[in-house]
């Protein structure tokens, strides 16, 4: 996407352009220092927002709420990497294990700041960003507890914080989901092509980052006793995500739980009508090939805990 090009086009037809974006010109500046932080999957979100805004072209609310459960997600994962990253030391986190990290949590804390500019744009209710505030348990912010406790900062998943191996597992666990959430709301946000181009980019970032994470846990094996995991999901396994944890990332992995016709299982092998295990390939093969979108009530009932009462990171 050539913003420059693109922002001619529009000067050629109304020489108010920049104006419009805003009589003070301050959306324009607010732009340029957003530019330099925002990845190129990213960017059309903050260009499409612009736009959007200046010549009052109308979102969805499908959009909106695309954009909210994209932002709750973020939410998670960047912070359960800021927070992994700050623990490095106790996690026996170091060298390119630690870089790798770093790059994704940075990657993940510019889609927050992405996705909270559009939202903006859009005039509709956005996810509360809460800040640090003293009185709330260690591991808990921005509305999140990483343990899955709940908001009491000792959930089932406090272990991440002390074992890197359970840390690496549950990373995987949350990009496997932000792949599978950002599918999902594809069709909500079909309408506005320039957000539904960052989404599908965004989509596709989470993927790297899932294949990465197993890749880390797949080099980690002699230490690991043997975890393996592929780049992608084979059915619907977790990857080797070692028990306890297994159970409880599990169905992340299953069907949608309101509509499981059309958001079903990672173990689909049914694509366009046809069962892609019966045309010379293997059943795991067939599984995967493709990446099943996931509906966003379903995202959402996993991350405050009505789908597993003990694992609960929304609060």
């Amino acid at each position: 996407m050539d913003i420059l090009k693109l922002l001619s086009h529009f000067e050629g037809f109304d020489p108010e352009v920049y104006d419009r974006f805003d009589t003070r010109r301050k959306a324009m500046r607010q732009f340029a220092g957003i530019g330099k932080k925002l990845t190129l999957a990213s960017l059309p979100l903050a260009a499409s927002a612009m736009i959007q805004k200046a010549y009052g072209q109308t979102n969805t609310g499908n959009v909106a709420y695309a954009l909210q459960l994209a932002l709750k997600a973020e939410y998670l994962e960047s912070h359960f990497y800021v927070t992994g990253i700050n623990a490095a030391q106790g996690l026996g986190l170091q060298g390119d294990t630690l870089g790798k990290l770093k790059r994704i949590g940075y990657d993940e804390l510019l889609h927050v700041e992405a996705v909270r500019a559009t939202l903006a744009t859009i005039e509709r209710p956005q996810v509360p960003y809460v800040g640090p505030m003293a009185d709330k348990p260690a591991g808990a912010d921005y509305g999140i507890d990483i343990t899955g406790g709940g908001g009491n900062g000792n959930g089932p998943m406090a272990p991440a914080l002390t074992n890197l191996d359970v840390f690496l597992a549950a990373a995987q666990a949350f990009e496997d989901n932000g792949v599978r959430a950002y599918k999902g709301q594809a069709t909500n946000v079909m309408p506005n092509k320039p957000v539904l181009a960052a989404a599908l980019g965004i989509h596709s970032v989470e993927a790297r980052h899932a294949a990465a994470l197993r890749k880390i846990r797949a080099d980690r094996a002699g230490v690991q006793n043997g975890y393996m995991p592929k780049p992608w999901p084979t059915g619907a396994d977790p990857g080797n995500i070692p028990e306890p944890y297994n159970a409880k990332v599990a169905p992340l992995y299953g069907p949608g739980i309101g509509n499981p016709n059309m958001f079903p299982s990672e173990s689909n092998t049914m694509q366009a009508g046809i069962n892609i295990a019966q045309l010379g390939v293997t059943n795991a093969q067939a599984t995967e090939s493709f990446d099943e979108p996931q509906e966003g009530d379903t995202v959402v009932r996993y991350l405050t805990g009505q789908v597993l009462p003990d694992v609960k990171f929304i609060y």
